[in-house]
């Protein structure tokens, strides 16, 4: 019997960065997103964010493709928010989006990363915590990375 373990941590950012996700209806679209992910026989261990941007610790079931998913997680989200009178602001995700493999060593503190988004991004940009990322994995960085 086969076993395999591929947790991922994704970003996925609105169309052009815009603050469209109000902090007091975003739990609605996290728990939203897990049913997507559930549907998939996946597992969210983690999800937060702020107004422009999201981050989920993911499970991913061997059976899936990490993009399919993300498109589809993306697909599905933009479809219920624009038709929700909570997100008024919402457009769309944009184009790209971002991903790592997560070494099971370290599951913990990125989940304790992912729940201290809101006092991180006081200190700290989006563009800023990517490029980093990008640069540490030796990814090309461009700037219009994750545009819209």
């Amino acid at each position: 019997m086969s076993k395999v373990f591929s947790v991922f941590h994704i970003v996925i950012n609105t169309y052009r960065r815009s603050i469209t996700i109000p902090s007091e209806h975003k739990k609605a679209l996290y728990s939203y997103l897990n049913g997507i992910a559930v549907k998939k026989d996946c597992k969210i261990l983690r999800i937060n964010g702020i107004g422009n941007h999201i981050h989920i610790l993911l499970k991913l079931n061997p059976t899936v493709a990490l993009s399919s998913l993300v498109q589809e997680l993306k697909r599905c989200s933009s479809m219920w928010l624009r038709n929700n009178p909570d997100f008024p602001d919402f457009v769309s995700w944009g184009k790209d989006y971002f991903a790592m493999s997560v070494n099971p060593s370290i599951i913990e503190s990125v989940a304790a990363y992912i729940d201290g988004q809101e006092s991180h991004h006081t200190r700290r940009r989006l563009e800023d915590e990517l490029k980093e990322m990008c640069i540490g994995m030796g990814i090309e960085w461009r700037d219009c990375f994750l545009s819209d």
